[in-house]
């Protein structure tokens, strides 16, 4: 929003202060931003890749049994084959 008044000095004034405005926000974006990824590192010190992988894998298979289950649910004639709109109305019924 711009403020307009008859005095020139004033406007001035305005406009160096949203623009001082404008770059605080921007500044404080920055160090948000530096922040979050201080805590994104701070998180990753003890991070152990072996660990992660076999929790990954457990998740994995945990969700394909899952994903298996909601096909044979919705596969009727039990072929195999789901259509389109049988896959439609089971993830609308889910």
């Amino acid at each position: 929003t711009q403020i307009e008044t008859k005095n020139p000095r004033v406007n001035l004034l305005v406009s160096k202060w949203q623009q001082v405005w404008l770059l605080a926000l921007e500044r404080r974006r920055k160090l948000n931003d530096a922040l979050d990824r201080l805590e994104e590192l701070r998180e990753f010190a003890n991070f152990d890749f072996d660990v992660w992988r076999k929790k990954y894998m457990r998740w994995m298979n945990h969700k394909k049994s899952r994903v298996m289950d909601f096909f044979r649910r919705i596969d009727k004639d039990q072929d195999g084959k789901i259509t389109r709109q049988e896959f439609i109305d089971g993830i609308l019924s889910s």
